[in-house]
C-alpha cells in the first residue's frame, strides 16, 4: 500500500514448519507465582505438566523460585528417573497470597526457566527482567495476561504454553521440541520497520509487515532452530 512517504507491505509466509527434538537440559529453574491470583489457576494441571516433563529426563537439577511481591530461591532438587515427589510436595504446600511483581523475579543459573504464572501484575508494572536463556511461560488460568506471557516467551526464545487450550501431551511437546522460527531479518536501509521482532516461532504460518521507502527493496528472512540457521528466504 503506497503512501506519500513510502510503502506499507504485508507478506504471508508458509514455510515447512517441522519441529525437531531439542537436547534436554541438565538444569532448569521452576519459577512459581504464589500471589493471590494463583487461586484462579488449575494447580493440579500445572503440576501434571511439570511432572510429565521431568519424567522425560534421566537426571536433572531443578532450582525452585517462588515469587509474589518478592522472589526467593527456596532450594534445589536432584531428580533422577523422573522421581520428583519431593519437589511436587513442596509446591503443593504453597500458600497463595499477596500481589505480583515481575520486576523482582530472580534467575539462578540454569539452561532454561519454566515460569508458572497468569502474567498479571498487581502494580501496573510490566517491567520484566529478561534472562539470556529461554523462558517458557505457562498458565492454566482463563484470567491471564496472554499477550504479556507470549511476549516474554518470544523475547527469550522460549514457548508460551496455555493449558486452557492444550492437553498435557501437547504441552509437553512444546517443552521438548524446538520450533522453526525466524531468527533474523536482513533488510536494506530503505526499510525502516519490520514486524514481528525476532526471534519469532512459526506455529502454523507467519505474516511479515513493515514500511519501506523503496518499492523494490528486498528482505531476507533467516529461518532456523534456536540459533542454528536452517534456510534463508529472499522476498522482493
Amino acid at each position: 500500500q503506497q503512501k506519500e512517504e513510502g510503502y506499507y507491505f504485508l507478506v504471508n509466509l508458509f514455510p515447512n514448519k517441522d519441529s525437531k527434538s531439542k537436547r534436554l537440559p541438565d538444569e532448569i529453574t521452576v519459577i512459581w507465582d504464589v500471589s493471590l491470583s494463583g487461586l484462579h489457576r488449575n494447580i493440579p494441571l500445572e503440576l501434571e505438566l511439570l511432572g510429565a516433563y521431568l519424567k522425560k529426563t534421566k537426571k536433572i537439577l531443578v532450582s525452585l523460585v517462588a515469587f509474589n511481591n518478592k522472589a526467593r530461591k527456596l532450594r534445589e532438587y536432584f531428580i533422577q528417573n523422573g522421581n520428583w515427589n519431593e519437589l511436587k510436595k513442596d509446591i503443593e504446600r504453597f500458600t497463595y497470597d499477596g500481589g505480583t511483581s515481575f520486576e523482582n523475579i530472580i534467575y539462578p543459573a540454569s539452561e532454561e526457566y519454566l515460569l508458572f504464572t497468569d502474567g498479571i501484575s498487581s502494580f501496573n508494572n510490566t517491567n520484566f527482567p529478561f534472562p539470556d536463556k529461554p523462558v517458557y511461560t505457562i498458565t492454566s488460568s482463563p484470567r491471564s495476561d496472554f499477550s504479556q506471557l507470549q511476549y516474554i516467551s518470544q523475547k527469550t526464545s522460549g514457548r508460551f504454553i496455555n493449558l486452557n487450550t492444550l492437553k498435557t501431551e501437547e504441552a509437553v511437546k512444546l517443552l521438548i521440541e524446538q520450533p522453526l522460527q525466524i531468527i533474523n531479518i536482513r533488510k536494506s536501509n530503505a526499510t525502516e520497520e519490520v514486524y514481528p521482532s525476532v526471534p519469532f516461532p512459526i506455529i502454523n504460518n507467519c505474516s511479515l509487515a513493515g514500511f519501506t521507502r523503496d518499492a523494490f527493496a528486498d528482505i531476507t528472512i533467516v529461518l532456523g532452530y534456536g540459533s542454528s540457521v536452517q534456510s534463508e528466504k529472499r522476498i522482493v
